[in-house]
């Protein structure tokens, strides 16, 4: 069987589970979470002062960017890339380590492929699903915003800030790869994703503790930030490039760890 076919049926279903919790997760905050703030934003004022900064900076709450659908993303993006950026980790580990998980590595000696060729076709396929997510993911938040009221002139930033969520996975396929690969027991897919993603997550909030913009460069959630776009119309381009430099210098590590792989010493 093709192993791109393959690894498409055997990842399908975890695929539109993550999507969807996240589709979910979106139309909470956006439709359920937004108003809610929007109409007694003088109380939900009171309560965030009352709260130490350490805190909101922590969790992303800025009380100034709640005033708007567009502005109150920012704090929803920051959740919802997580959850992109762990559902990239889930499909890559679980592809690169499958043959090792399943003690059957003898498999890359006696499939007609070569190792470089079995390496894309897997890529490829957790590309393919990470894509077809974020469309779908792309799709639900065009109506979330209509429905909101605001303004369609608006709409474009509001597209650009969600397109963040794919360039973050895509970094992290890049990162997952290098783990299911060099990692050398992998007994939990999940627990090495959810321990990437969450700490990623600590390493934004302690730039949002700091406010010292170069801790930004290991802040990979924030690599894509909405408050640029909204700024400045767009991401910005450094920290653009440094999510590049990592996704391809991940990737050509786990095709070089994967092609010199020893069957036998896994």
């Amino acid at each position: 069987m093709n192993v791109y076919l393959f690894e498409l049926r055997q990842q399908w279903k975890t695929a539109l589970i993550w999507t969807a919790a996240t589709i979910l997760l979106f139309a909470f905050l956006q439709s359920g979470v937004y108003p809610i703030f929007s109409d007694s934003m003088i109380d939900v004022e009171e309560i965030f002062r009352s709260m130490p900064d350490v805190f909101l900076n922590a969790f992303g709450f800025d009380i100034s960017s709640m005033s708007g659908f567009g502005e109150f993303f920012k704090l929803t993006y920051l959740y919802l890339v997580l959850m992109g950026a762990i559902m990239a980790m889930v499909l890559s580990v679980s592809a690169f380590s499958r043959e090792k998980r399943g003690k059957c590595t003898d498999f890359l000696l006696t499939k007609p492929y070569s190792r470089r060729k079995l390496f894309l076709m897997k890529l490829l396929e957790v590309a393919t699903q990470v894509t077809a997510s974020w469309i779908l993911i792309f799709i639900s938040s065009v109506p979330l915003y209509l429905q909101s009221g605001e303004p369609t002139e608006g709409m474009h930033r509001f597209l650009l800030s969600v397109s963040g969520i794919y360039f973050t996975q895509l970094m992290f396929i890049g990162v997952g790869s290098l783990c299911g690969i060099y990692v050398k027991k992998v007994r939990s897919v999940s627990g090495i994703a959810i321990a990437a993603g969450f700490a990623s997550f600590i390493l934004t909030s302690m730039h949002g503790i700091t406010g010292e913009e170069k801790m930004r460069y290991i802040a990979p959630l924030k690599y894509f930030n909405p408050e640029s776009v909204y700024g400045s119309g767009g991401f910005e381009i450094r920290y653009a490039a440094v999510a590049g430099v990592i996704t391809v210098a991940c990737i050509l590590a786990a095709c070089h760890g994967y092609c010199k792989r020893d069957a036998q010493a896994v």
